[in-house]
């Protein structure tokens, strides 16, 4: 039942994201804690 909610929620989010259609610059979103061994790596240098 959650994966079924999650994945609707996903099918409804995503095009919409993607699209521009949802402005998401303005939130504010705390980011998890980086893991262990891992510095300030981009996606690039990995």
């Amino acid at each position: 039942m959650k994966n079924a909610n999650l994945r609707q929620t996903r099918d409804l989010l995503l095009p919409r994201l993607i699209s521009g259609e949802l402005d998401v610059s303005q939130l504010d979103i705390a980011h998890p804690a980086t893991p262990r061994g891992r510095g300030k790596e981009t996606a690039a240098t990995l």
